[in-house]
């Protein structure tokens, strides 16, 4: 090994700085994808385009390799730092960390910040002062780590203190309305004042949003989902901080309101909004007890994800699921669908959430794996007919109505809306838990209601069948 090293010395060590400059690369891109924390000016104005130009420096070694040793030594040293805090970085999301950094901060004088930094500047120095010492011939290999380590130290010392400097700025910035996240530990809690949070990633996503469901949500009162369940067509994102929660779990729940001038929401007041990660986030509009879940992937002024019914008692009852999304829009916008943005934004929702291939299955995956998490039983066997039966009753009653008026059976299911007990949401109501249309089937003077799809839990073959009631 030591003479195929020798012998191709200059190949191996343009090898290693490959591999080190993807490591440099690879850990800023693990713990700073959106570079936030990324100290070098440079590298973060120009992004990570300018990063993989710098792969091209394995082609040092083949111009000077003393060059090669001394990249080599810095990219490994810069990998092992960014790796050293990654764990953290990551399970916390990069803009909160940023935000525990500034909250610091806000709490630091800049002449502790600064001289802390600093020091681990100092300690590369001294390193790299011991080495050259050693060896301060040009001449002699272990002087390049000396001057590796230099470069190191003034690196640490100049990007450290810029970001630094930065963050100083950021954290100081007045923003209205806005409160450190140190307040929730201060007396703010005992005096019954809300605490707020100035995390910079809530301040992007907060704000009021036209929410949208695919047409099975919309119908969910229709198969005993109570109205209440589901949010507001209109909600507010706010940065308020749940002080008490925070404290108790470390878990940052942001306000969750119905926006400005629009009714709903007096009975969820423990509806919040946290993040998942740095582009999700999870919305509850709950009382506490029973509500909608949602999950959104956020991006700019859109979400896009699912929404979910829940509640405390697993009774076999139905719990609808379905796409949802969200367009930012300002909180004192028109909500009459005749205005034009208000149209037009009604209009990109509804491309939004509009069904695609799969969905039926993901609700009823869904579905089934939350009641898998109760394990099996009469309950969960239970909720895979409930949602049908619900649905097959309601349309019968109907069917009925129609008939003593008319003297005769519907030509089709879309003629009984005038026969509901309230009047149905759009013309996609007449679904059961998972989307699947209803079928009308008329045999002469009889008829039948049948739901088809695949075989589901229960042991049934997947098609239900709902004859006239005698």
């Amino acid at each position: 090994m030591a003479s195929f090293i020798a012998n191709h010395f200059v190949h191996v060590l343009a090898g290693l700085v490959l591999v080190s400059r993807i490591g440099d690369i690879g850990s800023t891109w693990l713990v700073s994808p959106k570079l936030l924390l990324e100290a070098n000016p440079l590298v973060r104005r120009s992004g990570y385009r300018f990063a993989f130009t710098s792969l091209l420096a394995c082609l040092l070694p083949y111009y000077n390799t003393a060059l090669g040793v001394i990249v080599l030594i810095l990219s490994l040293l810069v990998t092992a730092s960014n790796l050293r805090g990654a764990w953290v970085i990551r399970t916390i999301g990069e803009a909160e960390y940023v935000a525990i950094i500034e909250t610091a901060l806000r709490k630091s004088t800049k002449i502790e910040a600064f001289a802390l930094t600093l020091a681990p500047a100092a300690c590369f120095g001294l390193i790299s002062g011991v080495m050259w010492y050693l060896s301060p011939d040009p001449r002699s290999w272990g002087h390049y780590p000396a001057v590796a380590f230099a470069y190191h130290a003034a690196g640490v010392a100049i990007f450290n203190s810029l970001w630094l400097r930065r963050a100083f700025r950021r954290a100081q910035q007045p923003v209205a309305a806005i409160v450190v996240l140190a307040c929730a530990f201060v007396p703010a809690l005992a005096t019954g004042q809300s605490p707020v949070a100035s995390s910079r990633a809530a301040i992007a996503v907060s704000g009021c949003y036209e929410l949208a469901f695919d047409s099975w949500a919309d119908t969910a009162r229709w198969h005993g989902v109570p109205i209440g369940y589901l949010p507001p067509h209109r909600v507010q994102l706010d940065t308020i901080l749940n002080g008490k929660m925070f404290e108790m779990t470390g878990k940052a729940l942001y306000a969750l309101r119905a926006a400005p001038g629009v009714s709903g929401g007096t009975r969820r007041r423990a509806s919040n909004w946290s993040f998942i990660s740095l582009d999700s986030i999870s919305v509850g509009w709950t009382d506490g007890f029973t509500g909608t879940g949602m999950r959104f992937r956020w991006d700019g002024d859109t979400l896009r994800g699912r929404i979910g019914a829940f509640q405390d008692a697993i009774t076999g009852d139905p719990f609808p699921r379905a796409n949802a999304a969200g367009i930012r829009v300002p909180c004192d916008a028109s909500t009459d669908s005749s205005d034009p943005d208000q149209a037009r934004r009604l209009a990109s929702l509804r491309r939004l959430v509009e069904p695609k291939p799969g969905d039926v299955e993901l609700s009823h995956r869904e579905n089934a794996d939350m009641y898998a998490a109760f394990g099996n039983g009469p309950s969960r066997d239970m909720f895979f007919d409930a949602f049908d039966q619900r649905l097959f009753a309601a349309l019968h009653q109907m069917i009925a109505r129609y008939r003593q008026a008319a003297g005769h059976l519907p030509e089709r299911l879309g003629d009984l809306a005038p026969y509901a007990p309230e009047p149905p949401p759009d013309e996609h109501w007449m679904r059961d838990a998972w989307g699947k249309p209803v079928t009308y089937v008329v045999n002469g003077a009889t008829y039948e209601l049948r739901i088809e799809g695949a075989p589901r839990p229960g042991g049934d073959t997947g098609t239900v069948v709902s004859p006239e009631p005698k």
